[in-house]
């Protein structure tokens, strides 16, 4: 039942995403996200109207993919020249996105790292998530399926699928089977065994298929390993670029900007 209602918010979702974007279109010419072209005479000898897509419709049909993988609405419309890194890190995340097709052809992710102090001083907003759903975008944008999601959403699945397997086992496979992968918040999870054991099954399935992972985590790879074993973290550190994020809160200065946009006075 709840699966069907959250299918149910994704349509009800979908259906406003269209009447925010398409309704809304200046373009001339555009009906209904497309456009009239000249019509061309077939073999048959008749003519036959054709059309293409507006713009407005790519936008809705690229917006509704990012739903559908669960990318958060607020970076959809970051463009790639906004996001600003380190130049180290600049110049290894250009390279993977120019070698995306290699890199899902041989099962090589991303690992976005915390500071070296680790937990105990996170660098907190300064870009990871954004950066994890970009790759996101950029393999959508390559035919590639895509999920992004969080690991207490994603255990929040696995614990409702011991007492509902029938709805949320089939769940949980649509997303650890997705060439893209993007697990947020990593290590932010009570350690139990049985979570070392399920997230350990999960990557270890996901290389063994060359199935392509961008991890994000707050913890340094002493942390991880700590945490999950030295088992999963060889897994890990085998199948992914590692980067740590340097540089101020992306976070905050979001918000700074919007204040300002807005002018309200805060």
């Amino acid at each position: 039942m709840e699966e069907s209602a959250r299918e149910s918010r994704v349509l009800q979702a979908i259906d406003k995403l269209h009447g925010l974007i398409i309704p809304k279109c200046k373009i001339k010419g555009c009906e209904n996200g497309f456009i009239r072209d000249a019509a061309k005479v077939n073999l048959d000898g008749l003519l036959h109207p054709t059309s293409h897509k507006c713009e407005c419709f790519q936008t809705y049909e690229r917006y509704k993919s990012y739903l559908i993988s669960n990318i958060p609405r607020e970076f959809w419309k970051v463009k790639d020249e906004q996001i600003t890194t380190d130049p180290d890190s600049d110049r290894r995340i250009s390279i993977y996105l120019e070698k995306l097709t290699q890199a899902f052809e041989n099962g090589i992710g991303l690992l976005f790292l915390g500071s070296d102090e680790g937990m105990l001083h996170p660098n907190n907003g300064v870009g990871k998530t954004l950066l994890g759903t970009k790759i996101l975008e950029h393999a959508i944008a390559s035919d590639y399926s895509a999920h992004y999601i969080t690991m207490h959403s994603y255990f929040n699945l696995v614990y409702r699928s011991k007492d509902d397997a029938d709805t949320y086992l089939p769940v949980i496979d649509e997303i650890e089977g997705v060439d893209f992968l993007c697990i947020d918040e990593v290590g932010k999870i009570n350690d139990t065994d049985y979570v070392k054991n399920k997230f350990e099954d999960m990557i270890r399935y996901r290389s063994q298929q060359m199935l392509t992972n961008i991890i994000i985590t707050n913890m340094n790879t002493k942390e991880l390993t700590d945490m999950f074993g030295y088992s999963i973290m060889d897994i890990i550190m085998n199948s992914s670029v590692a980067i740590k994020l340097r540089g101020n809160s992306h976070r905050q200065q979001k918000f700074v900007d919007i204040r300002k946009r807005l002018n309200w006075g805060l």
